[in-house]
């Protein structure tokens, strides 16, 4: 089975776990297109009907391959089960949209306020991050990242996903913003946040480096290296005390503050 499938899966599963995939308020969609879906997805799964003659009429009501790609997300936030969750992340691989694609669809709806919806685009954008697992693999974004307003929707998704590569991928982005000592500093942070992920013990010893470097972040002139040391105080509470905590809530930037008061 192909990894979008077993992402799906997953991707049920977990919505499921908090009671979110059905019922929740949200996005409809386009009501001939999710009954032709549907349609489709049955096909896939019961083998009943001709799977390929749905899905083409499918491709053909969509006004757009970025919208098909929208109303699929809007279809998996609904899934009923994992057959079906499935079935749909089957017909994504069907039709084989392209990582520019998905970009393209994805991100401008990352705002939304549909919490299962917002789940759903996170893990359509994992497909094209983290191909083969692990640690993503933010380079893809670069040309959104480059300039003076990269899209806030993308950037919360990769500072959520992992601070560290939201970081490495917005140096590379805007290279000779930061100064010397900063890829130490997040280093020294890093290594705490890895600790704390492994669910290893911290001695307070080993927290007053890493405390030091995430204040010094945190008072950085360049917003999104402030956007770390909030993201990694998120992550591990222990890194600060009040005060560069109320700092970061009390931020210029938006980003800044939202991740402050998570």
């Amino acid at each position: 089975m192909r990894r979008s499938a077993w992402l799906a899966a997953a991707l049920w599963l977990a919505l499921a776990a908090t009671g979110a995939a059905r019922g929740a308020a949200g996005a409809a969609g386009d009501s001939d297109v999710q009954a032709q879906l549907r349609r489709v997805v049955e096909a896939i799964v019961g083998a009943t009907g001709d799977a390929a003659a749905r899905l083409d009429r499918l491709t053909e009501m969509a006004p757009s391959r970025g919208e098909l790609l929208m109303e699929i997300a809007i279809f998996l936030r609904g899934a009923h089960g994992t057959e079906e969750a499935m079935g749909a992340a089957l017909v994504l691989d069907q039709l084989g949209f392209t990582n520019e694609e998905k970009i393209a669809a994805v991100v401008p709806h990352l705002d939304t306020p549909d919490a299962a919806l917002r789940r759903v685009l996170y893990d359509l954008l994992g497909t094209v991050d983290r191909l083969a697992g692990g640690e993503p693999d933010f380079s893809p974004y670069r040309a959104l990242l480059a300039g003076d307003s990269p899209p806030p929707g993308l950037i919360r998704y990769m500072y959520a996903s992992s601070p560290a590569a939201a970081v490495a991928a917005m140096s590379l982005a805007h290279p000779g913003e930061t100064s010397a000592g900063v890829d130490q500093d997040i280093a020294a942070v890093d290594s705490i946040l890895r600790l704390e992920a492994r669910g290893e013990r911290l001695a307070a010893t080993a927290l007053r480096e890493p405390a030091a470097s995430l204040e010094r972040l945190s008072r950085s002139p360049v917003w999104w290296l402030r956007l770390y040391a909030a993201a990694a105080l998120r992550e591990e509470a222990a890194l600060a005390g009040p005060e560069v905590r109320s700092r970061l809530e009390r931020d210029g930037n938006p980003l800044v503050r939202a991740a402050g008061r998570d």
